[in-house]
This record gives structure tokens, sequence and C-alpha cells, in this order.
């Protein structure tokens, strides 16, 4: 799933027209790498299938179904969920936004600092290296 919601927030910045070109685009490249691994993560539990162990060859059958049908719902389900996303909640105002966050645009070539930096560099900074903060810090920890 977090192949193909990559791949489809890649494909925001990409020169794709359609909402299709753009879907069939992602759908091509992020379901062939999700093949890839999800075939390889079942033939690897496949391979304790066999075991003696009754224990370990029921959680061999069990995890290999449960990738194969996670692979299943993550190439016919979500894709859908993104889709719907796309059309109908990616435009909604405020409080979508913190849930679910816009495709990535082109980024502006001058980056601000992070807000933890600025956080460090500004206030922070200013209130260890003030006169008057600086011993209320040093009191207040060694008070604790």
């Amino acid at each position: 799933m977090f192949v193909f919601y990559d791949m489809w927030r890649i494909t925001a910045c990409m020169d794709l027209q359609t909402v299709e070109q753009r879907f069939t685009y992602c759908y091509k490249h992020a379901s062939m790498s999700m093949l890839i691994t999800s075939f390889t993560t079942a033939a690897a539990f496949a391979s304790n299938i066999f075991t003696p162990l009754f224990g370990i060859s029921s959680f061999a059958i069990f995890t290999t179904i449960l990738v194969i049908i996670n692979y299943l719902s993550a190439i016919l389900f979500f894709p859908i969920c993104v889709i719907v996303y796309h059309k109908h909640l990616a435009q909604l105002p405020w409080p979508w936004q913190i849930f679910f966050p816009p495709p990535v645009r082109q980024q502006p070539k001058t980056k601000r600092p992070n807000v933890i930096v600025r956080f460090f560099k500004g206030p922070l900074y200013r209130f260890v290296t003030h006169r008057v903060g600086k011993w209320i810090l040093i009191l207040s920890t060694t008070l604790t």
C-alpha cells in the first residue's frame, strides 16, 4: 500500500494530464514491485509448510494465505480508495487536510527551515542565552 501511495504522490509532479493516465502509470509501476515483494514473502513463509512441527506449519499456511490476500486487497481495493480520496476528499477544507494530506506538488526553490530547527534557532536559543533566562533554566533543572 505504501508503494502504491508513494507512486501516486510521485505522479502528481509528472506531466500526466488526466487521472486515468496518472492511475495507469502508477498502477503499472507499483503493482509489479508489490507483486515481487509479496511473492518472495509468501514463498519464504510457504517454505515452512512441510516442517514436521504443527505450530510452525500452520503458521506458515496462515501467513502465506494472508500475504496473498493482502496483495490482492492492495492491488484491487486500495487504488479505489486513493481515487476516491483524490476526486472527493482532497479538495475539502481544514479537518480533512489533517488526516489526509494533499498530494506532493512541485517544491519551491527555496526551502524554509523545519519547525524544529526554527524553534531551536529562535525562541529556545534566545531564552537559553538571555541573562535571566539561563538562570531560570539552571535553577529549575537543579531544583527538580
